[in-house]
């Protein structure tokens, strides 16, 4: 794939990276104590009745959810200012409606490659739960591909946690065997990379500790 095929799937930010405007009053049923807290009366508009033990199951997938098993591909993006990220989605039960996520990258040996948040969102009611889609976890020094640790780099470990107001905090994590480019399963290809390992002329990143 080139680097201008890329560079055509670059999209804006996802809108559940933030809560944007928020409601003064309940939309809809909403709890007496949401009524100090406009952020989750919003969120609770949208996510269906939560019940059931605290879940997760962490996926891929821009607007659909896409299961990854451990020793997986997961999917990556490209955005319009130039960055680019895995596509991160959550399945979760008994937990929310507003949620914040980190995420972590990890050499396999637990080295830290990356780490990002908090993402402020809502949960939204989803088939037998809750869910969120299409949430960014940014890739560091994405170009050129080929020198990319995340992009082209072999298998690492990718691991989020997801905290509600109530106090929950649960952890989901997937050992990843490399990247795809695209969306969804019907729509993915893997990066430009090179068979034969990084160039010699990639610039020096830092590892992480």
């Amino acid at each position: 794939m080139s680097s201008r095929s890329l560079a055509s799937r670059r999209r804006q930010l996802h809108p559940l990276l933030a809560l944007g405007l928020l409601a003064t009053s309940c939309l809809g049923e909403c709890n007496p104590e949401d009524a100090s807290d406009p952020a989750t009366a919003t969120c609770r508009a949208f996510s269906g009745v939560i019940s059931g033990d605290p879940k997760l199951e962490m996926g891929s997938g821009y607007n659909t959810f896409v299961p990854v098993e451990n020793g997986g591909r997961w999917l990556a993006g490209f955005g319009q200012q130039g960055g680019a990220h895995l596509w991160l989605s959550m399945r979760t039960q008994g937990v929310g409606p507003r949620v914040q996520v980190t995420y972590r990258m990890e050499e396999p040996d637990g080295r830290l490659i990356t780490e990002g948040g908090p993402s402020h969102l809502c949960l939204n009611a989803g088939s037998g739960g809750q869910e969120a889609l299409g949430v960014l976890a940014f890739i560091p020094d994405p170009y050129p591909e080929g020198c990319s640790r995340i992009l082209c780099g072999g298998p690492f470990v990718f691991s989020m946690t997801l905290t509600d107001t109530d106090g929950h905090s649960l952890t989901d994590k997937r050992d990843v065997s490399g990247v795809d480019v695209g969306e969804s399963n019907s729509d993915r290809a893997p990066p430009p990379c090179n068979d034969a390992g990084p160039p010699a002329d990639c610039p020096a990143t830092d590892a992480g500790p």
